[in-house]
């Protein structure tokens, strides 16, 4: 018996880890041969069995493993009745006179009753056993299909996984940006008083989705004379969710084209009707008409223009 027999009859008396297993089924699965070879020793183990012909180590563990489950037991009581039919079948020879000839003497055993009775006999049980072999191999077959179906749950479950731990991972690099963003932002030039310090201008635009513009009439930016700032807010219209880019920038540019600001790395601060948000130098409007723009960047760094709102500045 060689290598590749033994692995066999580890396979069959359930000594193969559950990897080896799985390999050894993908492998005669797609290998005919090999699984013609594998259901030809079982048989071969069943029968020794049947016959006492196992070393005693061996048949310990094959019983250990055979008499456990039904489907095992049940192929074992085959094979001993399989074995004890053959073993019945024999051929009886007749008394031949010394005169015989050699032809006459195979004459009677070939047309013998003798032999026609062992020979259907016979026949008969290799029929059985075809039949044995047959059932053999469907079980086989569905028990791979139910090894392949569980290991292909598992790889399903096994990339979901890692897609979430992906997802939460680029979460925390986009609040690690954040951070440093807000870290990085200038604090306001102190000022004569606290008040005037504080002053902001504020211009609030609400857009239907991160691929339409500002609804209605252009919207108007009022700055006072004592405002140093103006905060700029983008509003998603409740209902609308942001999730297709990774982040954000925001430009406005003057009617003539030319770039007064830009801030990059903005995100929507919740999913569904949210917002984002941008502090400008109020120094940098003038009286007149601008046009505001909302860029996105995708995963792969590729950068769209989304939105894009008009707004009239008025200085007091």
């Amino acid at each position: 018996m060689n290598d590749s027999d033994q692995k066999l009859i580890r396979y069959l008396l359930g000594e193969m880890s559950e990897s080896e297993s799985t390999a050894l089924e993908q492998q005669y699965f797609n290998d005919p041969g090999l699984f013609n070879r594998l259901v030809g020793v079982e048989h071969e183990l069943l029968d020794n069995y049947a016959r006492g012909r196992l070393a005693p180590e061996i048949r310990t563990r094959f019983e250990s493993h055979y008499q456990s489950h039904p489907e095992r037991r049940e192929r074992l009581r085959f094979a001993q009745s399989l074995a004890a039919g053959l073993d019945q079948v024999t051929v009886v020879d007749r008394p031949r006179a010394p005169a015989e000839s050699w032809w006459q003497r195979w004459r009677g055993v070939l047309f013998g009753p003798a032999f026609a009775w062992g020979f259907a006999a016979v026949c008969l049980i290799l029929l059985i056993a075809g039949l044995w072999l047959v059932i053999e191999a469907r079980r086989l077959h569905q028990e791979f299909t139910r090894h392949e179906s569980e290991r292909n749950q598992q790889e399903q479950h096994q990339r979901d996984l890692e897609k979430q731990l992906a997802d939460e991972r680029a979460r925390a690099d986009q609040l690690a940006a954040e951070v440093e963003r807000l870290k990085t932002e200038p604090s306001p030039a102190p000022g004569p008083t606290p008040q005037s310090s504080s002053v902001i201008a504020s211009l609030i635009l609400t857009i239907s989705d991160v691929r339409g513009g500002a609804t209605g009439p252009p919207a108007t930016l009022v700055i006072a004379s004592e405002a140093e700032k103006v905060r700029i807010q983008l509003n998603l219209k409740d209902g609308v969710q942001d999730n297709e880019y990774r982040s954000y920038t925001i430009v406005v540019q003057s009617a003539d084209g030319r770039q007064i600001f830009e801030r990059a790395g903005l995100r929507f601060r919740s999913g569904r009707g949210g917002n984002l948000t941008a502090i400008a130098p109020a120094s940098a409007f003038a009286k007149g008409d601008y046009i505001l723009t909302l860029k996105g960047v995708s995963a792969s760094g590729t950068v769209e223009d989304v939105s894009r709102s008009l707004f009239r500045v008025q200085r007091k």
